[in-house]
């Protein structure tokens, strides 16, 4: 097997989205102690994009053929079903920070109705697809060349944008805005790339990650709060009597 520097590039962000994945399991079992188990969905995403990151990597080896053509299917819809899934997540997390617009259950209905129509619009650009065998810069991959906008891509980025800079204001949490705005300059300037808009997403679930585990914390900081502000409101009531 004859490895291209581009394909030494994708195995490189297929480890890199493995990692994420580990800590992203290692956040969910923290999180297990006191209810947050918002790195699910995250993880999702990430086990989607490691997929096509390996599809990448070894296309080539691989060689055209049916059996690359049909692994190359899920490419497209494990994207199409999780991606959009980090809006949802996203959301979740500003409710349990109490961010302005995020604080009632409406907010949350709202932005799952928006996840599940851009899913559906994601979907829909999938029925019936025909993958083309494509190699650009010694990666082989089989692309859905319909030529169609990436309007479920540019709603997910959107969606992401617009919570990013409410977390960022009202939560002091730049990094939802800052992994969606990467993305958004990465797919404006290089769409066709792998290798860029790839890198794009790995950073782009590299900040969810954080987020993730920057929900836990805070969430075991105020149970550990709570916990103590008990403790001497009892010992309180016990000097009192």
């Amino acid at each position: 097997m004859v490895m291209q520097p581009h394909n030494w590039a994708l195995l490189a962000y297929t480890l890199a989205s493995v990692a994420i994945a580990v800590v992203l399991v290692v956040v969910i079992r923290r999180g297990r102690s006191v209810g947050v188990l918002v790195g699910v969905l995250p993880l999702l995403v990430t086990v989607g994009l490691t997929y096509d990151n390996l599809m990448l990597t070894f296309g080539s080896s691989w060689g055209e053929s049916r059996s690359l053509e049909l692994a190359s299917y899920p490419r497209y819809l494990l994207h199409a079903l999780f991606t959009p899934l980090l809006v949802v997540f996203a959301a979740r997390v500003a409710h349990r920070w109490d961010v302005p617009g995020f604080r009632g259950r409406a907010s949350l209905w709202f932005w799952s109705v928006v996840t599940v129509a851009i899913i559906a619009l994601a979907l829909s650009g999938e029925v019936a697809m025909h993958l083309t065998p494509v190699t650009k810069d010694g990666v082989l991959s089989y692309k859905h060349l319909d030529g169609a906008p990436p309007f479920p891509e540019i709603a997910t980025i959107v969606a992401l944008l617009v919570i990013g800079v409410l977390m960022a204001r009202h939560a002091r949490w730049p990094w939802v805005l800052a992994g969606a705005a990467q993305m958004f300059v990465v797919a404006a300037a290089a769409a066709s790339n792998a290798i860029i808009t790839n890198l794009g997403e790995v950073l782009l679930l590299a900040t969810m990650a954080a987020t993730a585990y920057e929900a836990v914390r805070r969430a075991k900081l105020a149970e550990v709060t709570r916990l103590s502000d008990d403790t001497a409101s009892t010992d309180a009531v016990r000097s009192a009597g």
